[in-house]
């Protein structure tokens, strides 16, 4: 996706697997991928955004699947977002 072009249709989609907040995404070369989980959205407090709050399923080449470590309905809410890097 193009990030100085919205396309919300573009998103990957996250859903629920076995109770737990899940992400598969398409993999490109040259790309970085690190999905993070948080039950806040205030930086510096306990349950901000980490990777460490997360578990891979698949990473090839093509294809990375990743889910949260808290099962879905667990209070507070969880976030889940993936940031995206030039690998180097």
């Amino acid at each position: 996706m193009n990030p100085t072009v919205s396309d919300p249709g573009g998103l990957p989609e996250v859903f629920e697997e076995d109770g737990y907040l899940t992400v598969t995404l398409a993999k490109v070369a040259g790309v970085a991928y690190e999905v993070q989980t948080a039950g806040t959205l205030e930086a510096g407090k306990a349950d901000s955004f980490s990777a460490a709050s997360t578990t891979v399923l698949v990473d090839d080449p093509a294809t990375l699947t990743v889910r949260g470590n808290v099962p879905v309905g667990t209070p507070p809410g969880r976030y889940l977002r993936v940031k995206v890097t030039v690998a180097p």
